[in-house]
């Protein structure tokens, strides 16, 4: 029986009672393939929504980056003419995803492609194949990378889509969903490339990751938005600022699993589920609720949390004491959440986990916040306010409050209401510090009211401030994302985000800052060891030495050896916190000892020797070969390590290093990232290119 056959889901249901005699491994694998079928509806969806967004770009970019690269994969007869008028056709065309005469021709050209070039083991006759071929031409298209280094994501969905009902776990790193009344700013990317760092290194580490981000769409505030834009068409004012976020972290290079939307059809189903799991359960009951009510930040106070504030008028107006927004006096028939019923469970939660919230600060203040006594919660808007919200199951009367909404996501992304095991509990959800209270308060008792497992960490990072003040309109100080994104790379932006964006305080974006970053700590630190270790003055066409002894190294050698096995450990323990700031400063640290190893050995000198072999006798010869062998292995060997490690932050230029120090693709995760390995294979033996190239260009400063 085909795992994907449309034809067997009635027997794989049950229906008329066809399976009664199925034993349990057949009631298994039928719920298995069950889960599969859902799996790859969920990715088609995922796919028309990129071919939507990316088919007006696609246009302009077909001759600049997908001609010259399908004219290197004909195969077949099946031309680059051929397919591009094909594919450009479909593009414009209608449902042409549910052709089958056009998955077909998609499919042989695919598994020619697969065959050819080095991976029949994925070749498939299965009907979604597509799926994957049509990722690997966005992919093409967008980032304009080489095929090859889809090998190892082609192998990880092929194996998981492939398997039997036993999968691996996944690691689940979530950013919150953003809010689409406004454009996306620093702050944005910034969550998201810390989620993708996160998620990046737990693949380096070798695990399966589910990383989702995506866009909250309902609520007060995007409905009035829309209106103030000049449209009560909400989904399409939606659409057209979810689409800025999502070309925003393409451009800021976040490798997400699922962009999802809370007006995915999947995630209202979800909603549904979810709610009337808590409902029966006894947790959610109709009441009259009077509260103060912040709009912009959609969050309901107590008379603790607001206080009185002047206005530009002179008129004393309440704001909330936390956001400094303006509240106001609600009073109006909700849905209520019984949480002041779980104050103890939390506590018992907080107190038997008292890592599950980082950094420690933001642990204190949400333990402080629950101590001081939790007041039932309003879940539910009346619909005749807001028309832009999923209503309530069984009472259209009312909508689901917004955070109710926008928390359910990671369960959706995680494939709620079916089969979560795999990815839930979420490992890390990554949130701002404005919003841990949903994260660490609202969000854990929601989940115990539904009897499911709670995340296993919430990480608050700090905010952005421009010259130590917070970012205004009205000051003119707000940091565009995309500006700084096509300025400087999304490589350095992502290192100084990372490096500057510590957890605790917040941090100050300045161009002169990222620029020092960039030039003194990736330029003159690792792009400086790969240039000096592998220029011609000492490696002879670019071969690289053989892996010295260990007992043959001098002391100096065996300093570095053992700060560069330390560094692999130290690592590891900062960037699963995570606390990418100081990791990074770590391998900075790191990088400068070994340029300084680098000088202090001066294999310049070491090389000049060898050329005037015929002043020197042969045993001299040999010890100055092997100590200029061993200086320079164990200093391309550092460059590798660290490039490593860098592959979650500046993946761009650490796969270019590693590329032409010819590490082979399975050579690049977390188990090879110790300094002189026992593995002799760790990387090539001969430069992949043995002309010397500039890893990280230096940064021009222009300041007046």
């Amino acid at each position: 029986m085909s795992v994907h056959s449309f034809e067997d889901k009635r027997f794989l249901r049950g229906e008329n009672g066809k399976n009664a005699n199925l034993n349990e491994r057949d009631r298994d694998e039928a719920e298995a393939r069950e889960q599969i079928l859902e799996n790859s509806k969920r990715a088609v969806q995922k796919i028309v929504e990129k071919l939507r967004l990316f088919k007006a770009w696609y246009l302009k970019q077909e001759q600049k980056i997908l001609e010259p690269k399908f004219k290197e994969l004909t195969e077949e007869g099946i031309t680059y003419t051929i397919l591009v008028d094909d594919f450009r056709a479909r593009m414009a065309g209608t449902d042409w995803w549910s052709t089958p005469s056009g998955l077909k021709r998609f499919g042989n050209f695919y598994n020619s492609w697969l065959k050819k070039n080095g991976y029949p083991h994925l070749a498939t006759k299965e009907w979604w194949w597509w799926v994957y071929f049509i990722q690997l031409v966005f992919v093409m298209l967008r980032l304009g990378r080489s095929i090859t280094r889809l090998r190892s994501s082609l192998c990880a969905g092929q194996a998981y889509l492939f398997t039997s009902a036993a999968k691996p776990s996944q690691t689940f790193v979530t950013t919150p969903i953003f809010y689409v009344n406004a454009a996306p700013h620093i702050g944005h990317v910034h969550s998201a490339v810390l989620a993708d760092a996160l998620s990046r290194w737990h693949r380096v580490k070798g695990s399966y990751v589910l990383f989702t981000t995506g866009t909250d769409e309902h609520g007060l505030k995007v409905q009035e938005a829309a209106e103030k834009s000049g449209t009560t068409d909400y989904k399409a004012f939606c659409d057209e600022v979810s689409a800025r976020f999502n070309e925003i972290f393409q451009e800021a290079n976040v490798d997400y699993s699922r962009f999802i939307r809370t007006s995915d059809k999947d995630h209202h189903e979800a909603v549904n589920t979810f709610w009337r799991t808590i409902r029966d359960s006894g947790h959610i009951y109709l009441g009259d609720h009077e509260s103060w009510y912040c709009k912009s930040d959609e969050s309901f106070l107590t008379e603790m949390q607001v206080e009185d504030k002047e206005d530009a008028n002179g008129n004393v107006v309440k704001v909330s004491k936390e956001s400094g927004h303006p509240v106001e006096m609600l009073r109006e028939e909700n849905y209520k959440f019984r949480l002041s019923a779980f104050q103890d469970r939390l506590l018992e939660w907080l107190d038997a986990n008292p890592d599950v919230i980082v950094p420690r600060s933001r642990y204190n203040e949400v333990r402080a916040a629950v101590t001081g006594g939790l007041r039932d919660l309003s879940v539910s808007r009346l619909s005749e306010k807001i028309k832009w919200a999923i209503k309530v199951p069984d009472d259209d009367k009312h909508c689901v409050y917004v955070w109710l909404d926008a928390l359910t996501n990671y369960l959706t992304s995680a494939g709620y209401p079916g089969d979560i095991d795999r990815a839930w509990p979420a490992a890390y959800h990554i949130v701002g510090k404005d919003i841990l209270k949903f994260h660490a308060i609202y969000w854990p008792a929601f989940l115990m009211a539904a009897g499911l497992p709670l995340p296993k960490k919430v990480v608050a990072h700090a905010h952005w401030t421009v010259g130590n003040v917070k970012m205004s309109k009205s000051l003119g100080n707000v940091v565009d994302p995309h500006e700084m994104l096509s300025k400087y790379g999304s490589d350095f932006v992502r290192f100084f985000l990372l490096r500057e964006g510590v957890l605790t305080n917040d941090g100050d974006f300045n161009a002169e800052t990222l620029e020092d970053r960039a030039n003194s700590e990736l330029a003159d630190t690792l792009g400086n060891l790969v240039s000096r270790s592998t220029g011609k003055s000492v490696l002879v066409k670019g071969i690289v030495p053989k892996r010295p002894d260990f007992d043959r190294l001098t002391p100096e050698d065996k300093e570095l050896v053992a700060k560069g096995r330390a560094l692999r450990d130290k690592v590891e323990k900062l960037f699963d916190t995570p606390d990418f700031a100081r990791g990074l400063e770590e391998i900075v640290f790191f990088l400068h000892d070994v340029n300084r190893y680098f000088t202090i050995m001066e294999p310049w000198v070491l090389s000049k020797t060898l050329k005037k072999s015929a002043d020197v006798t042969s045993e001299e010869y040999k010890a100055t070969k092997e100590r200029l062998d061993t200086v320079l292995y164990l200093s391309i060997d550092a460059a590798r390590m660290s490039a490593i490690l860098l592959q979650p932050v500046v993946p761009i230029a650490a796969a270019k290093i590693l590329d032409y120090f010819a590490v082979p693709e399975d050579k690049r995760s977390f188990t090879e990232a110790t300094l002189l390995s026992d593995d002799d294979h760790v990387m090539g033996a001969v430069l992949s290119n043995s002309k010397s190239f500039v890893t990280f260009p230096k940064v021009l400063k222009q300041r007046s």
